[in-house]
């Protein structure tokens, strides 16, 4: 049960930490053209990613080695603490969760500046050539 904790713990801990680097990003024309610091927090999120999926998996095979239909607890106080626990580890997974979906959509939100401003700056720079190829 420790084990699980902690994982989720480092876990949270991790994407809050990208998370606040995610949001120091600001998007300006050589981020928009290399990508370097997106890519970067892109890599990690898929890692976060993969990382709560494993934690799922691991969490499963907790509750269903704890929680099956084979299992018998010794008291009520036994059950009452696991209920608890398992209470406990779904708030802290659904927080970590809600974490994901925030970066995943700050993330494509930052990905959409680039894209735009990219765009942006293309339509410019075409702009300007059209205009001195009129004007020469």
């Amino acid at each position: 049960m420790t084990r699980l904790t902690s994982e989720l713990a480092s876990l949270r801990n991790q994407i809050s930490k990208a998370f606040k680097s995610l949001n120091d990003i600001r998007v300006g024309p050589i981020e928009a053209v290399c990508r370097n610091k997106l890519r970067l927090i892109e890599k990690d999120f898929m890692k976060f990613q993969d990382g709560f999926v494993s934690f799922e998996n691991k969490l499963n095979d907790f509750l269903t080695k704890w929680f099956g239909p084979k299992v018998r607890f010794p008291d009520l106080g036994a059950q009452i603490s696991l209920t608890l626990y398992y209470f406990s580890i779904s708030n802290h997974r659904d927080c970590v969760r809600s974490m994901l979906q925030d970066v995943g959509r700050t993330l494509e939100d930052r990905r959409t500046r680039a894209n735009n401003l990219l765009g942006l700056t293309i339509s410019l720079i075409a702009l300007l050539i059209s205009t001195i190829a009129i004007l020469v």
